[in-house]
């Protein structure tokens, strides 16, 4: 678990300091990425903490229920990292092919 934490704080380092030179669609693919990841990293904390707050007789229940908001949290994020990112994928589509853009997305 530290493994992937320190891999999503590294990704998020490298995508807070973006390199002009870098694609664009290219930056919000990785940015789903590494929002997909911090949400699978949420998944595993909650179901830890839910572990032990069962072995804890209920005692940790705020905790769970604080990791449990968090999941949702990085799920919504990773969501929309998605959508933001095939957006992009489809308004370079349809400025490359001459098309109309595509309606601006909505995010949850």
């Amino acid at each position: 678990l530290r493994r992937l934490i320190t891999t999503v704080q590294r990704k998020a380092v490298k995508l807070s300091r973006p390199d002009p030179r870098d694609d664009v669609e290219d930056r919000f693919e990785d940015a789903f990425k590494t929002a997909r990841l911090a949400s699978e990293v949420s998944f595993q904390v909650t179901n830890a903490a839910r572990r032990a707050n069962g072995l804890l007789n209920n005692a940790a229940a705020d905790l769970v229920a604080s990791a449990a908001e968090a999941q949702r949290r990085a799920t919504v994020a990773a969501e929309n990292a998605l959508i933001a990112y095939k957006y992009v994928d489809q308004l370079e589509e349809a400025v490359q092919k001459g098309r109309i853009p595509p309606a601006p997305p909505v995010f949850l």
